[in-house]
């Protein structure tokens, strides 16, 4: 009888080590830490979108202002301005090196800029409208970049300041038309000045980002462009206008652009 009992309490004293040994690692699975977040950086390949507006100037210049253009207009130069819708793309690398970020990118954006502007001289012996004046045209339907960056990382490498700049490429129309009683005179003395379809120049400018995380990212930036002068003969001539009268006409424009966008990085080789 003794033995059974002793028998009883030996077999309970297992079990009860048995059941402590399994537990214990379950109660320390509870208390582990969790895993640290991981580190994310600016280096990687990116893509996003943009919108905003912009800011065309334009500039129409007769280089026959010394003659009747001048006389009577005063000044040979015309500008104006627009300021209209921008939206489109961008996609670029970017590398870090401890806070420093060195990067390029392109960008192509779609402008809803257009110019389009009379200046007529007046009347022809107060009995009638004269005719007479400069018709000038300018559009911008396209416009993109290819830009380095260099910037400084900071709040724990979510924020991004950046200086950007390079080479500017726009797509557009422009014309300069001088007419001269030309519902009386059927375009004798008309003469027409059409601009190259592409322009080309510098772009610079800054700008901010923020990264949500790993991936995503919303940014802010303001940038210039310059586009080289084009200079242009006549594309049409009226039989009355005398080569001295024909000139050249030189077409100038700068742009001004405020943009947002948010960018998806895909991280060094498309992963971190």
């Amino acid at each position: 009888m003794r033995k059974v009992t002793l028998t009883k309490y030996f077999a309970f004293a297992l079990t009860l080590a048995a059941v402590s040994a399994f537990a214990g690692p379950v109660v320390m699975e509870k208390n582990v830490a969790p895993a640290p977040a991981p580190m994310c950086d600016w280096t990687g390949f990116y893509v996003g979108v943009n919108g905003g507006v912009g800011w065309q100037q334009s500039r129409f210049t007769d280089q026959n202002s010394a003659v009747y253009e001048g006389y009577y207009f005063g000044t040979p130069t015309n500008t104006f301005d627009n300021v209209n819708f921008l939206a489109g793309g961008q996609a670029g690398y970017n590398y870090q090196w401890r806070d420093l970020v060195v990067g390029i990118e392109a960008d192509a954006d779609y402008s809803g800029n257009s110019i389009r502007k009379d200046v007529l001289y007046g009347t022809y012996e107060e009995t009638r409208p004269e005719n007479w004046g400069w018709h000038d045209y300018a559009k911008i339907d396209f416009q993109g970049s290819v830009r380095g960056r260099l910037g400084i990382s900071f709040l724990d490498n979510k924020a991004l300041i950046y200086m950007t700049g390079g080479g500017a490429f726009v797509h557009g129309s422009w014309d300069m038309n001088a007419a001269y009683f030309t519902s009386d005179e059927s375009g004798d003395y008309d003469k027409d000045f059409r601009g190259d379809d592409w322009r080309f120049g510098l772009i610079g400018g800054s700008g901010i980002e923020y990264r949500l995380n790993c991936h995503w990212s919303i940014k802010a930036e303001g940038l210039y462009t310059w586009l080289a002068e084009d200079v242009q003969a006549p594309s049409r001539l009226g039989s009355s206008v005398s080569d001295e009268k024909a000139a050249r006409v030189v077409f100038g424009d700068e742009l001004f652009s405020f943009r947002v966008g948010v960018n998806y990085n895909f991280g060094s080789f498309f992963g971190h």
